[in-house]
């Protein structure tokens, strides 16, 4: 009997450890902003719908795209996904620390430059900025840091995630909505896919990272950005890091099934 109490307490304490509370949860995404990704789904589905328009030769079909992809991707659901994923698998100790890590100046302060750039609406500044670049380029250690924080922070991973599951849905979807004749095998959808996904695209979107990381940390001393990135090497970093990033890919799963279950509803 006291071995079994010995058990459920073992257990039951892992439990604890591996789950946080909704409040918390709340309070860490509204202080980081990286559910920034989540809250842009709705514009970036509605951008690759317009994209697709053309696939189709018969607009009832596209209509029908539109409205199965729109139902299967919608920022709100997507969002009580990835809040989910935090409160049942993330720890609420350490998602304290997290808070705390971002309570501290440094990072109060780099977060209020990166919320600001990613929500910024002055492209005419931005242009401004990156024409400067041609002639006055940064230093090879500016550029080293920012590829060092880029590394860190997992912003090419995160981003090439959101592209390369919205796309392949999307793609997935069109194909089954196509007339049956004109349909792609999986293996030939795969390729197709594949070499969307090629390593130029990759290092395409990394340099567009790099860029908008130089703007956005335009302002920052080297010494400074250097303690960024430090702070971002330590336990309570890496575990945000991967917890954001199992939390993106808990969501896109969780919303592939919505996309599947909409697809079969509509094809019976």
């Amino acid at each position: 009997m006291k071995f079994k109490i010995l058990i459920t307490l073992f257990l039951g304490s892992f439990v604890a450890i591996g789950q946080s509370t909704p409040e918390t949860v709340s309070s860490v995404l509204e202080i980081s902003g990286v559910d920034q990704p989540i809250k842009q789904i709705d514009a970036m589905v509605e951008a690759k719908i317009n994209e697709k328009q053309g696939s189709f030769q018969d607009e009832a079909d596209y209509n029908k795209f539109a409205k199965i992809m729109r139902s299967g991707f919608k920022a709100g659901v997507a969002m009580e996904y990835y809040k989910e994923y935090f409160v049942k698998n993330a720890s609420e100790d350490s998602l304290k620390m997290v808070l705390k890590m971002y309570e501290d100046p440094l990072f109060a302060e780099m977060n209020a430059l990166e919320m600001a750039a990613a929500t910024s609406s002055d492209e005419q500044e931005m242009m401004t900025f990156f024409q400067g670049l041609q002639s006055d380029p940064p230093s090879p250690e500016r550029i080293q840091d920012l590829m060092a924080l880029n590394k860190e922070v997992c912003s090419s991973d995160m981003t090439v995630k959101i592209i390369r599951n919205t796309v392949i849905s999307m793609a997935e979807g069109a194909n089954k909505l196509m007339p049956e004749e004109e349909q792609l095998d999986q293996e030939e959808l795969k390729q197709k896919m594949e070499n969307a996904f090629s390593p130029a695209m990759v290092e395409q979107l990394n340099n567009q990272i790099l860029a908008l990381s130089l703007y956005t940390y335009k302002d920052v001393s080297g010494e400074k950005l250097k303690a960024y990135i430090d702070a971002w090497k330590t336990p309570v970093g890496r575990y945000f890091v991967g917890q954001y990033l199992k939390a993106m890919d808990y969501t896109f799963s969780r919303m592939g099934e919505d996309l599947g279950a909409s697809l079969v509803k509509d094809l019976e």
